[in-house]
């Protein structure tokens, strides 16, 4: 509408002027013109005219005037008609529409430093201009003393990766520093490591611009935190939000990671897998990580709605916690119960299990903090997507910690973490129904417990067809000292490992078999923690053409 108006107006101002100046300009050159008559008669008669011409001029002036309040006044109309409003005047209208509109409020006027525009343009960027990708991961860095975690954690999402799965993925590292030299020598040693995953436009680096990070002072603290704790814990929120506010135009989904973390190989196309099987496109975040904020993914076109919320609440609480208060305040209904909220929010909030990352930082961004936290369920490798292990009752003589049995390992629920093996101490399987199995594999330990592992173990059978098979469903339960090649009756010894891994077959003599089990050969040092029990299994069917049989494979597993 503005523009209209300078339309409208300003050609007749500019019109005006002209008039009056051209009026003034006569009478000043009729006053000093060398030929000007020295009769004061015609020079009066002169000025007469002048004066005419000049009015003759207004008077079409002030027609093309009331030429433009009517064209005013048919804009005025149309406007209040388009808006439909029908109580103000005319003028009064456009008046009010000038200096008494709405202020529509944005949660980042609450951060006034957003107020200023420069606020919204990274201070430093290098980047590819990648957008349209399928996933955007943003990871937040600081200086941590010490302590340099984030190439391995570039390094470990650019490994988990295939070369087809780099070209749908943008990797944003967000150096949340305002000093220039910090920003600078975190950024050549990222420039120097990474330069291919740059120039490909995998990897991006931004930092903030130096006044987008309020002053805290004279603040109320929270929870009784300390000034510096408050401020860090303040500014992670900060710089959460700036980096989800850099993703949003640049892809589908938001991965939120951290500096100090290991990705499982293959993590996107477990992600892909994941909720192309979920039942719903509805959901606001996708969990792949149970620790803090680690591993939480978005619909960018979300992101906005949080953004605000973080905003609004970023002096209050960590940003995991506003997570919760979000989803609590979306989904759940005042009047229902704490158990129909959380049910509600699970709708909204959906988990992987298996963790697809895991947090091996120990010195934290906070300076004097030591985080230890580490999730049980996380392994480096890539496992198949198996079927459930074959029905059998799973047991062991080792003690389990807590709610991680050996059952739940079989069941693919949880792991399996026992207390120290000891000599003749067992685990195992007792198979329903007798199966032929290919192989087996079993998997212990993992980053964050690399010496919770298998020490010196057998892997033994019994033949379903074995004359004593009543006797091999009970667990000794009283340690024998054995050689390599020894064990009790009627178990048969197929194979012996120690370490991370131990695998092997299943030779087609000992077919079919009733019981499988690990059996301990010494005492361990350490406890054992299992992440995967993986059994394959031969089913025998008959060709509908020729009668034959052939053999197909069968995977179960519980791999976490």
């Amino acid at each position: 509408m503005g523009n209209r108006w300078r339309v409208l107006v300003v050609p007749a101002v500019i019109l005006s002027l002209t008039i009056y100046v051209a009026v003034f300009t006569g009478i000043f050159t009729f006053g000093t013109d060398d030929d000007e008559p020295d009769d004061p008669a015609v020079a009066m008669e002169n000025m007469v005219k002048i004066i005419a011409r000049a009015s003759g001029e207004l008077l079409n002036q002030k027609q093309q005037i009331k030429t433009l309040k009517h064209d005013l006044d048919f804009l005025s109309e149309n406007i209040i008609r388009r808006c439909n409003y029908t109580t103000f005047g005319e003028i009064d209208f456009l008046w009010q529409l000038r200096h008494n509109h709405v202020k529509v409020p944005h949660a980042g006027d609450l951060l006034y430093t957003m107020n200023n525009r420069a606020a919204h343009i990274p201070n430093r960027i290098f980047t590819a201009h990648r957008t349209k990708v399928q996933l955007v991961v943003g990871i937040p860095t600081v200086k941590r003393g010490s302590s340099h975690y984030l190439i391995d954690t570039i390094n470990s999402l650019d490994q988990a990766m295939t070369a087809e799965e780099k070209d749908r993925v943008l990797i944003v590292v967000f150096i949340a520093e305002i000093n220039e030299e910090l920003v600078q020598n975190i950024a050549t040693v990222i420039e120097e490591r990474f330069p291919d995953q740059l120039e490909s436009g995998l990897l991006e680096i931004i930092s903030p611009p130096p006044d987008y990070y309020p002053e805290y002072y004279g603040v109320d603290l929270q929870f009784g935190d300390p000034q510096e704790r408050y401020e860090w814990r303040t500014k992670q929120n900060l710089d959460y939000a700036y980096l989800m506010m850099y993703a949003t135009p640049k892809g589908q989904y938001y991965l939120q990671l951290e500096d100090d973390v290991l990705s499982r190989s293959g993590f996107l196309h477990i992600i892909e897998n994941f909720i192309i099987e979920l039942p719903t496109t509805d959901w606001f975040v996708l969990q792949f990580c149970r620790l803090g904020f680690i591993g939480k993914m978005f619909h960018t076109d979300d992101l906005p709605q949080f953004i605000d919320f973080i905003l609004i609440f970023h002096k209050n609480k960590p940003v995991d916690w506003l997570l919760y208060e979000f989803l609590s305040t979306r989904y759940c209904h005042p009047e229902k119960s704490a158990d129909d909220c959380k049910q509600r929010i699970a709708l909204g909030s959906k988990s992987y299990k298996p963790s697809l990352f895991q947090h091996v930082g120990v010195n934290s961004s906070l300076k004097g903090k030591r985080q230890k936290l580490k999730v049980s369920d996380f392994t480096k490798e890539l496992k198949q997507q198996y079927i459930p292990n074959p029905p059998a009752l799973a047991h062991t003589t080792i003690k389990p910690h807590k709610k991680n049995t050996i059952t739940a390992l079989y069941d693919r629920e949880k792991t399996f973490w026992g207390v120290t093996p000891h000599q003749g101490d067992v685990i195992q399987f007792d198979f329903f129904k007798p199966i032929n199995i290919i192989s087996y594999i079993f998997r212990s330990g993992d980053t964050g417990h690399t010496t919770d592992i298998f020490t010196n173990v057998s892997l033994e059978i019994i033949p379903f067809n074995y004359t004593n098979r009543h006797t091999a469903t009970k667990t000794s339960t009283t340690p024998s000292p054995l050689s390599e090649t020894e064990t009790d009756e009627p178990f048969i010894v197929i194979g012996h490992g120690s370490g991370a891994v131990v695998k092997g077959p299943v030779p087609r003599k000992y077919w079919p078999v009733a019981n499988l089990r690990i059996r301990f050969r010494q005492d361990a040092q350490n406890w054992l923690l299992m992440t995967e029990a993986t059994i394959t299994q031969a089913s025998t069917r008959r060709k509908d053409t020729s009668g034959e049989s052939e053999t197909t494979i069968h995977n179960y597993s519980r791999a976490t």
